[in-house]
């Protein structure tokens, strides 16, 4: 569930609670259950704070309430019992006020029951720096809740043209977020958010910026590549 990319019948639908919340259960089933078996693991809400850590607007909220996020993920646990199960969001790689509500809202639907696996971590470095110190201290916050950390979403974007000292720079980040994930107990997942900058959301997006993956247009594989195989390996 997200609040963008939205079709407009449901953007722009009237419907009673109770006609939502079929609405929700019925995707819910009919996605999560089409790949039951063959999915290891669901982002099943995005985004749903925004960046003051308040219910972003979206219809599920309009028409069930805050309720609707524990009953995604029973939907989605009763559509796929063996998948793991994550809530995503942004802005929350450090201790702060949107993290700290996002662990308030995690922690809420664990202790409400909701079958909830662990918090996903989006990761578009924008500018591209990073605190490996403070990002652990997450993991380890994140890792006292009994929940497992998800780096979901990762990548780069450089101003272009990329300079070579800006492509290190970026092999730096990817090795040293990999070898922090490697390192903490609650960490098992790093999800490049693309492999090539052939295909990546950046150049649509953020004007003037690309070079955002571990590979080129080419498929040529970039200093990011190495540095992500060398903190596999090491």
């Amino acid at each position: 569930m997200w609040r963008n990319a939205n079709p407009p019948w449901l953007e722009r639908g009237h419907f009673t609670r109770e006609q939502a919340i079929t609405l929700l259960r019925d995707h819910i089933h009919a996605v999560v259950g089409h790949y039951r078996g063959e999915i290891d693991q669901w982002d099943v809400v995005n985004e749903a704070l925004d960046d003051s850590g308040h219910y972003a607007d979206n219809p599920w909220l309009r028409a069930i309430g805050p309720d609707y996020v524990p009953m995604a993920f029973r939907f989605a646990h009763d559509a796929d019992p063996h998948a793991k199960l994550y809530y995503n969001d942004y802005d929350i790689a450090y201790p702060g006020p949107k993290a700290a509500a996002i662990v308030a809202l995690v922690t809420a639907l664990r202790d409400g029951g909701a079958p909830i696996d662990g918090l996903g971590m989006q990761f578009h470095l924008i500018p591209p720096v990073a605190d490996l110190a403070r990002i652990a201290e997450q993991m380890r916050a994140v890792a006292d809740l009994g929940l497992s950390y998800a780096i979901t979403e990762f990548d780069v974007p450089l101003k272009l043209p990329a300079t070579r000292a800006e492509l290190q720079m970026q092999a730096d980040l990817a090795g040293g977020l990999l070898r922090t994930c490697l390192t903490a107990p609650n960490c098992h997942t790093f999800n490049m958010w693309g492999f090539t900058d052939r295909h990546s959301w950046v150049p649509q997006h953020l004007a003037g910026y690309g070079a955002a993956t571990p590979t080129d247009i080419h498929l040529r594989p970039k200093a990011a590549w190495q540095a992500l195989n060398e903190s596999l390996t090491s």
